[in-house]
């Protein structure tokens, strides 16, 4: 099972966030380290931003493009604050842009300003949380 620090190295993470019944909702999402946290960006109006707003648990587990989750993985927990102030959202993208390079400048464009209505999720380690 990989560490929190060590999420930040795969290529797609399986992001789990919670609705309000408690079920889990997983998406597969870039990810990448900046110090201590995990960035993952997404469209601000996303059903993973409503559900981090209504509850910040979170669950990572390596898997493929598709979302496929290797079945012995064990999920690492996270807390997740919604990031929407553009001077933070280009702060946080750059570990994304030099992560992904190519792929995440077609993807997001190549400006350095922040794409129109992304949202950043700052994931950090359940454990420290709770330290």
């Amino acid at each position: 099972m990989p560490s929190f620090a060590e999420l930040g190295d795969e290529t797609f993470v399986s992001l789990t966030t919670f609705r309000k019944s408690g079920e889990g909702v997983p998406t597969a999402v870039w990810v990448a380290s900046m110090g201590d946290a995990l960035v993952v960006i997404t469209q601000e109006t996303a059903g993973k931003v409503k559900r981090a707003r209504n509850n910040p648990r979170v669950e990572l587990v390596p898997c493929s493009v598709s979302g496929k989750v290797d079945p012995d993985a064990i999920p690492v927990e996270g807390s997740v604050e919604v990031v929407t102030e553009p001077d933070r959202i280009v702060q946080l993208m750059r570990p994304l842009r030099k992560k992904y390079g190519l792929q995440f400048r077609v993807m997001m464009g190549s400006k350095r300003k922040p794409p129109a209505g992304r949202a950043v999720l700052l994931i950090t380690s359940a454990d420290d949380a709770s330290a």
